[in-house]
């Protein structure tokens, strides 16, 4: 289990055909920047999977899960930029997941270059859960050695469900997983489905969870 309590957002989304360059300029040049330099934000990174779907995943990391309702984040999140509002309208299919860390295997630092998203909607126990991927951890077999770090996130509704004008541009977003596993590699695609293959060898139930693998494209320290 993590002593750290450190927080994180994940989120998923498509984006119109048409907006994509822009997407990618915005997000690159403004977004992630602006994000990052919000107080307690440690990280940023935008993830790629053509194969994906949703196709883009963003991922941050902040100093605690105290950051995630911060009056700092909520007032960025009521005053978008017109880039934003222009950008974020063209979202589609997004889901937007933000809560704790409540385990977490290998480096703390640097990106890997692929990551596995698993969404989990049905309610586990947390304590078998994270047994298991213990369990898996100091596994013998050693089958998470190629990652570089997996995290599993709680999320919270009051910290995913923000009533916030950027929110209210979307339409048609999905709700939150009740949890998110991100498996980073350094090794590529198929280190993750190997550890994945482990990891539902041990607990099937996630075999039906929604799944996806993603390159990084750009990331951002603070």
């Amino acid at each position: 289990m993590s002593d750290s309590h450190i927080g994180m957002v994940v989120i998923w989304n498509d984006i119109k055909e048409e907006m994509r360059d822009e997407f990618v300029q915005w997000h690159s040049i403004e977004h992630l920047p602006e994000r990052v330099s919000i107080p307690g934000f440690i990280s940023g990174q935008r993830w790629y999977g053509e194969h994906a779907s949703p196709q883009y995943l963003t991922t941050y990391v902040t100093q605690n899960t105290e950051v995630l309702t911060s009056d700092a984040y909520i007032q960025r999140l009521n005053n978008p930029t017109p880039w934003t509002l222009k950008t974020v309208a063209a979202f589609c299919n997004t889901c937007r997941a933000a809560g704790e860390v409540i385990w977490e295997y290998g480096s703390k630092k640097g990106y890997g270059g692929h990551i596995l998203a698993i969404r989990i909607t049905e309610l586990e126990d947390l304590t078998i859960l994270t047994e298991h991927l213990n369990s898996l951890a100091n596994s013998p077999e050693q089958c998470f050695t190629e990652l570089l770090r997996a995290r599993l996130v709680l999320t919270t509704p009051t910290a995913s469900q923000l009533p916030t004008a950027e929110r209210a541009v979307r339409t048609g977003d999905q709700n939150e997983p009740h949890m998110v596993l991100l498996l980073e590699s350094f090794s590529g695609e198929d280190a993750l489905r190997h550890a994945f293959s482990k990891i539902t060898a041990h607990i099937p139930k996630l075999m039906h969870s929604s799944t996806g693998i993603y390159a990084l494209q750009t990331g951002i320290m603070s």
